[in-house]
């Protein structure tokens, strides 16, 4: 499973490019969830916008999409296209992920990458996101220390 900072790493260049190409290189089948590239698209328009919120949603709708807007939504197809990342269904299932909060100890998205997961079988988080290595069921990628290959992530 492929996290939004994944994305964004590679997306926005960062301090983290260099590991997020690296497990866009080395995945087999990369999987991402819906919510994940909502997340991903809030954080781009927010950065072509430089605000966030109601002000990104004022913005927009009173200048409409701006050319840089509708360009980074062809560059993130592109992009999913050209790596072969898939979609998964998040589980429909309230309690999976209400009991992932309470005994994994993460908030509501977190949780629902979690839950998504096992719903799937997927044993592979790449994330930057330092609270899911308190997770022993999965293998995560991209955390300091973390292995460079990718399966089903």
């Amino acid at each position: 499973m492929i996290d939004a900072n994944i994305f964004l790493s590679y997306l926005f260049p960062s301090d983290k490019l260099e590991a997020a190409k690296q497990i866009f290189r080395s995945a087999d089948d990369p999987v991402t969830i819906l919510d994940i590239l909502e997340e991903v698209v809030y954080v781009g328009l927010s950065l072509n916008h430089d605000t966030k919120g109601f002000r990104l949603k004022g913005e927009i709708i009173k200048k409409g999409f701006s050319d840089m807007d509708r360009q980074f939504l062809r560059n993130l197809r592109a992009f999913l296209e050209e790596y072969g990342v898939r979609m998964v269904e998040t589980p429909n299932d309230l309690d999976a992920v209400l009991d992932v909060m309470a005994v994994d100890l993460l908030l509501p998205s977190d949780a629902l990458i979690v839950a998504s997961c096992r719903h799937h079988m997927i044993k592979c988080i790449a994330t930057f996101d330092s609270d899911f290595k308190r997770l022993k069921d999965f293998e995560i990628l991209g955390e300091e220390g973390g292995k460079s290959t990718l399966a089903n992530a």
